[in-house]
């Protein structure tokens, strides 16, 4: 029997709202778009921390400690949010966390829009540091794939070893693999277009399609019928635990064969 994992590995079963790929493709919209943002504006990519340790290690060389004080705040701000992304659901649950997850995204993004221009640029990205590690950790599955939404290396492979194998093999996992990956990828892109448009424009403001895109997605996601995905969970566990006892019961134990061969020989030969 199939697990549900490997249902939706092929494509069947029923995903979670927080796994669709109308869902996914919005969030990843608004990861462009914020990350972007702190590229278009300072030069520092808000939504990933390769960029960002590579940064805070050239101002340790250089001798600029402000600039590596506030970089060493930003990393330690993206491993609080993976940490809280890892513990708040087994308190409150998956659905609920993910629920309030786009809440305080909503709220840190529109800390990143208000916030004076004066202060250090580091400070005015900070909130989308751990907005981005919260992200990260929460919403990393795409109809059975495993998928990011704040930036796009990963993405960009599958989609290319899904093409590659629909070449090579036909193979239709390759070609939906492809799909759903190259979705991805284009609205990811999307929101860095949007964003390098209109940041000249109207500055800051360009973030707030990002937080309408998180307010949104909120209450969908909220609404969703827990008991549809737990009912078929509860069914397949239990349909799966019966099989397993059959399945033990069918095949013999080796020591009780070892020992009624043993005897049958031992019967033979008096």
């Amino acid at each position: 029997m199939k697990t549900e994992k490997e249902e939706k590995a092929n494509g069947k079963g029923r995903f979670p709202r927080s796994e669709r790929l109308p869902v996914i493709m919005l969030i990843a919209a608004a990861g462009g778009l914020c990350g972007c943002y702190g590229t278009i504006a300072f030069g520092t990519f808000a939504f990933g921390e390769t960029g960002n340790l590579l940064h805070l290690w050239s101002d340790l060389i250089s001798g600029n400690w402000v600039n590596m004080l506030l970089r060493t705040l930003t990393v330690g701000l993206f491993m609080c949010g993976i940490a809280l992304a890892v513990i708040l659901p087994e308190k409150v649950g998956k659905k609920k966390w993910q629920t309030a997850c786009l809440l305080i995204e909503v709220a840190l993004t529109s800390f990143t829009l208000l916030c004076p221009g004066q202060i250090h640029f580091l400070l005015q990205l900070a909130p989308l540091f751990l907005a981005a590690a919260m992200q990260y950790h929460s919403f990393n599955y795409c109809e059975g794939f495993a998928a990011a939404t704040i930036f796009c290396s990963n993405n960009l492979r599958q989609t290319t070893l899904g093409l590659v194998g629909w070449l090579r093999t036909r193979d239709p996992e390759s070609l939906r693999r492809f799909k759903t990956y190259g979705l991805v990828v284009t609205a990811y892109s999307c929101g860095a277009i949007v964003c390098c448009a209109l940041y000249p424009h109207i500055g800051r403001a360009v973030l707030l399609p990002a937080i309408a895109f998180y307010a949104l997605l909120s209450p969908y996601i909220a609404l969703e019928r827990e008991t549809e995905a737990d009912e078929e969970k509860s069914i397949e566990a239990a349909v799966e635990a019966a099989a397993d006892e059959i399945a033990e019961e069918l095949v013999p134990d080796p020591v009780l064969e070892a020992a009624a061969l043993s005897e049958t020989e031992s019967k033979n030969a008096g």
